[in-house]
């Protein structure tokens, strides 16, 4: 076992180093928080068209999302008001949709092109940052634009934690414990009760989801069960936050990087790539329209299935 968790710390420096370095490289210009959807740009959902390059390396189809998921869609939007409706999106960079080789703004811009297929009914505000952790993520809701948008909010969606695993690690890189983790923990837990009581205080009426983090080495080290007991307790504790309040709902996600099949993450091996993106905004669907049982919350897109 101390050989087992030797390794672990190895890797993790290794992986810290990489992160540290995509964290800190100067980013390309970025797109607008609004990804409103051109016609040219439409993704088809009842019948997907090869795209003129592949993505990830693979002869993708246009996303495809399940039928079930498309018909309540369909059915929610018809129940949105004719003003339409206002989603927040904040946290780090699974909010922002980095590594989505796409460049179409990760789970979240897949939301807004599937919610917004042939009518704008839905502005969406992204606010994701990557490198963000839960305590700068609380000093975010401050910001004037960020305090306007969550006023006017029917739904917020957030991604928050990763980063605060990350920094227990580089904090203790040259003798990392399990037990190193537990005080950040409280703190991780302490701030998102923060930020969940601020939004409520802002908007009572918003409709709040907390989305889950997955293991990004379940692929390659399923074997070393530290990593999933540090994810999982992690998770339980955004769960355990989301049983205190209405208008709050846990969505998981570490379910779906478990495949060893198909390659779910990015070239840093770490965030997801464009599939990843797409199975992260069929679930958050699945929990907004309540197409939550299990043939639409695990049905594959198009292009994962086998022909």
């Amino acid at each position: 076992m101390k050989k087992l968790f030797l390794f672990f710390i190895i890797f993790i420096f290794t992986i810290s180093t990489c992160m540290i370095y995509f964290l800190n490289r100067t980013e390309p210009e970025q797109q607008d928080s609004f990804l409103s959807p051109q016609k040219e740009q439409q993704v088809v959902y009842k019948k997907p068209v090869e795209r003129e390059t592949p993505v990830d390396d693979m002869n993708l189809k246009e996303v495809a999302l399940p039928d079930k998921i498309i018909e309540a869609v369909h059915w929610t939007i018809e129940a949105i008001p004719v003003h339409g409706t206002q989603i927040v999106a904040i946290g780090d960079s699974l909010t922002e949709g980095f590594g989505d080789t796409t460049k179409r703004g990760g789970y979240v811009g897949i939301l807004d092109r599937t919610l917004n297929d042939g009518r704008q009914i839905a502005k969406f505000n992204n606010f994701g940052k990557r490198g963000i952790s839960s305590a700068q993520l609380l000093q975010q809701l401050n910001k004037e634009e960020v305090f306007t948008a969550m006023k006017d909010s029917n739904i917020v969606l957030i991604t928050i934690g990763a980063n605060d695993i990350l920094q227990v690690v580089r904090e203790n890189i040259t003798d990392l414990q399990i037990e190193d983790f537990a005080p950040k923990q409280m703190e991780f837990g302490k701030n998102v009760i923060r930020i969940i009581e601020q939004i409520r205080e802002l908007n009572p009426s918003s409709k709040i989801y907390l989305i889950g983090f997955y293991n990004p080495f379940e692929r390659y080290f399923s074997d070393i069960k530290e990593l999933n007991m540090i994810v999982e307790s992690w998770n339980n504790t955004t769960r355990l936050i989301t049983e205190r309040y209405s208008n709050l709902t846990f969505i998981p996600t570490d379910d779906l990087f478990q495949e060893r099949n198909i390659n779910l993450l990015a070239e840093d091996n770490f965030h997801p790539n464009y599939i990843g993106y797409h199975r992260i905004a069929t679930r958050v669907l699945a929990y907004i329209t309540k197409e939550k049982d299990e043939e639409h919350v695990h049905s594959k897109p198009a292009f994962e299935r086998e022909k």
